[in-house]
């Protein structure tokens, strides 16, 4: 993950996001990386998270009275 947050974050810059969305989208990332560690007790590597592991990350959001808003976002950059 140490490599891909900021070649993530790059990408987005080149293509003209916010400092608000790169911000948002970062913390997403982040978010469900320490999610899917906690769960598996080890760092995953991103080919190793699985579709299972990301609903269940936004369900547990969702039981946390975010907004739909910020649940499409997780949504969003999470793809």
């Amino acid at each position: 993950m140490k490599t891909v947050i900021p070649k993530f974050e790059n990408y987005l810059k080149v293509n003209g996001f916010s400092k608000n969305t790169i911000r948002a989208y970062i913390s997403d990332i982040i978010q469900l990386h320490n999610y899917i560690k906690d769960i598996v007790k080890e760092t995953p590597k991103i080919a190793q998270i699985n579709f299972y592991q990301i609903r269940d990350f936004m369900i547990f959001k969702s039981n946390h009275k975010i907004s739909n808003r910020t649940i499409s976002r997780k949504v969003v950059s999470i793809k």
